[in-house]
């Protein structure tokens, strides 16, 4: 896991590095990372499809992700009704 595909309202500018905040699952504490914008493509409905590359993953982090990645696949994601979210702020 080295990075994401996000879509978001706000456009992030291409090649600079953010602070992000990651929450994954509802029962857990948020993952506090660094990623780089890589890329960014005008989504449909005025939306942002961006690539983030992570920079700095906390310990652990690649495997809770990989976790709840996995609960996507399996579809018990869905029957949770967890939602990831992420936000950002300059480093």
């Amino acid at each position: 896991t080295d990075g994401m595909q996000i879509t978001t309202e706000t456009e992030l500018e291409p090649s600079r590095q953010y602070a992000c905040v990651l929450w994954l699952e509802a029962d857990q504490p948020p993952i506090a990372l660094k990623a780089r914008v890589h890329e960014v493509k005008a989504a449909v409905f005025d939306r942002y499809k961006m690539s983030l590359v992570f920079e700095a993953l906390p310990d652990g982090a690649v495997e809770r992700i990989n976790t709840f990645l996995d609960s996507v696949v399996d579809g018990s994601v869905a029957q949770q009704g967890a939602r990831p979210e992420v936000s950002f702020e300059d480093p």
